[in-house]
């Protein structure tokens, strides 16, 4: 039993779409899916938030360095994935990457959009937990019903 909470837990950091379905599929009850998906998905979310922002600072700082130095120049990237990042940031803003993309794209991907454009938003974080929370009790109910 112990295992089958720790496989539901880590598909939950990870790839948080699957996890209901693997809790329920797996027989456990449908307050124990939300409970072990939320706890799964609110972990990842923290780990990934910080450990992406602190490798971006320090990914900021060494490239000021070398810049100051003389031995990099300053690029700017345009490219067709960083052109639909934006768009997505500014069309949709924090709520819509928190609610929308965070079940659906992976939660370290979503956890690194959101502290690259976010990080200095006090909010960042809460909004991402909230979103873990309302989908995880969302897609159990869903799975529960199939």
């Amino acid at each position: 039993m112990v295992w089958k909470i720790i496989l539901v837990f880590l598909t939950s950091t990870v790839k948080f779409l699957f996890a209901p379905a693997a809790a329920i599929g797996i027989g456990f009850s449908i307050l124990q899916t939300i409970l072990i998906t939320s706890v799964g998905g609110v972990t990842g979310v923290v780990i990934f938030f910080y450990l992406s922002t602190g490798l971006q600072q320090r990914a900021f700082l060494r490239r000021k360095k070398l810049e100051a130095e003389g031995l990099k120049k300053p690029k700017k990237k345009f490219t067709r994935a960083n052109k639909t990042i934006v768009k997505i940031k500014r069309s949709l803003g924090l709520p819509g990457i928190a609610f929308l993309t965070l079940p659906f794209i992976s939660i370290p991907v979503c956890v690194i959009i959101t502290a690259k454009f976010f990080r200095h938003r006090n909010d960042a974080l809460p909004f991402l937990i909230s979103s873990i929370l309302i989908w995880s009790v969302a897609l159990t109910y869903l799975y529960s019903f199939i």
